[in-house]
């Protein structure tokens, strides 16, 4: 004889539970998305951090071919290209997260980074049709985020940020 079980309903559970292995974190209300120019500046950012770790390279590469066996520079110029690039990293990450930190971090930032790599690239030794592509280029990959963070969607999506 086969006695059968009364069916138990899985899907009722006693209240903050999640009806298996105990309490549950109370709900917070869903964030505020950022507008898509706020992250598309972020993002944007981001992506700087693999251009920022490839001019590093090149210029330690650079730097090797000229030094000649002095390894330390070399070293310590890369290690300060890779902070610089962790540096774009987190302040797209902030930005995306409406950081105030974040948005004046990278104006500064991009800014700087801007007017060093135009003027070397504007003097370096090469021909003049590289040398107008490569400002053009650099201008273009680091001006970019500066007129995001300029927009006013942007500007107001900082000013009041979602809630943390």
């Amino acid at each position: 004889m086969i006695r059968s079980r009364p069916a138990i309903d899985v899907t009722t559970h006693h209240a903050e539970t999640n009806g298996n292995s105990g309490f549950t974190l109370p709900s917070r209300p869903p964030r505020r998305a950022a507008p898509v120019s706020v992250r598309v500046a972020g993002r944007w950012f981001q992506a700087l951090t693999g251009i920022v770790v490839m001019v590093g390279l090149g210029v330690a590469q650079f730097m090797m071919l000229k030094a000649r066996g002095h390894a330390t520079p070399v070293f310590a110029t890369l290690a300060a290209f890779v902070v610089l690039s962790v540096l774009f990293f987190f302040i797209g990450r902030g930005i995306i997260h409406g950081r105030r930190w974040a948005w004046r971090g990278g104006t500064i930032l991009a800014g700087t980074t801007l007017v060093f790599l135009v003027y070397a690239v504007a003097n370096a030794p090469q021909p003049m049709g590289q040398r107008t592509i490569g400002v053009a280029v650099t201008a273009f990959l680091f001006g970019t985020p500066l007129v995001f963070l300029g927009l006013p969607s942007v500007r107001a999506f900082i000013a009041n940020p979602p809630a943390a």
